[in-house]
């Protein structure tokens, strides 16, 4: 029987709108009452164990050339700045104001997920992961992420790169194996109008943000192969995500919930939550 405690990683992933960060934050809470250690990490934190977010990767050559071109951001950089082997690691949205505008912006340029090549990225995601999990191993806490496990590598392997279903299965299967020892269970919300389920999203956001979000998944990587535009085009590809995440649920090695949530009838759903939370 698993039991509270038992777990050292939760899951919650999901589309858009779907529910995962207020339900992480009740999964922590649920936790918390049974004097579980937890730490709860939403999407864009930006100390992420498990991920990067905004996070550079040069190699050790061209980084000495920015700093050559920088100096005067030598110290400043120094706290955020990590060499693993012929790879630095410059965490410049940590940085924030700490460096100078255009060293900012020249680092954004060599981000992990928006700046490098897939391959580049699927190793350092991949080493990442096994890093986090021989870590985890060791504590005695949950860890509960949003987003990093399902939704990153769509957005990198097919919203970016439309490397193709089976590249990105891989990848998260191989993430997958490396979590196992943690025993995690996986949270998976879907909806059965996706549409509705966006467009609800979208009266609490700004034009700005949905302008990027569609601009994202159309004018690159799979959405520009397909032909998918505007509203509709976005609507496509989180349809066809959502089939691939489901059929990925039924492959991962370890315990998933999958709920459909088109109602956010959360006095339905956070019980079921609670109870896999606790017994699993």
């Amino acid at each position: 029987m698993w039991q509270v405690g038992d777990t050292k990683l939760v899951l919650f992933e999901g589309v858009m709108g779907s529910g995962k960060s207020s339900t992480a934050q009740f999964a922590a809470d649920v936790l918390k009452r049974y004097n579980r250690p937890v730490e709860l990490y939403l999407e864009g934190d930006l100390d992420h164990p498990a991920d990067f977010d905004r996070v550079a990767c040069l190699d050790a050559e061209a980084f000495d050339a920015f700093m050559k071109k920088h100096p005067g951001d030598a110290a400043a950089s120094a706290p955020f700045v990590t060499r693993r082997g012929d790879d630095v690691l410059v965490a410049y949205g940590k940085a924030g104001r700490a460096i100078s505008l255009p060293l900012w912006e020249a680092l954004q340029g060599f981000d992990i997920y928006e700046g490098i090549t897939l391959a580049k990225h699927r190793e350092l995601l991949q080493t990442r992961w096994g890093e986090f999990a021989s870590e985890q191993a060791a504590r005695e806490s949950t860890m509960i992420f949003d987003c990093a496990f399902f939704q990153n590598p769509m957005c990198a392997f097919l919203a970016k790169h439309d490397a193709g279903r089976d590249a990105v299965v891989e990848h998260i299967l191989t993430l997958a194996q490396k979590v196992q020892p943690l025993n995690p269970l996986l949270v998976y919300f879907y909806q059965t109008n996706l549409r509705e389920s966006v467009e609800r999203v979208c009266q609490v956001r700004s034009k700005e943000w949905l302008d990027f979000v569609i601009s994202y998944h159309t004018e690159q990587g799979l959405g520009r192969a397909k032909g998918w535009n505007g509203f509709d085009g976005l609507i496509s590809f989180l349809e066809m995500r959502q089939e691939l995440e489901l059929e990925l649920c039924t492959k991962l090695p370890f315990q998933t919930l999958v709920l459909e949530n088109s109602s956010h009838d959360w006095d339905a759903i956070l019980p079921k939550v609670e109870q896999a939370l606790l017994q699993g």
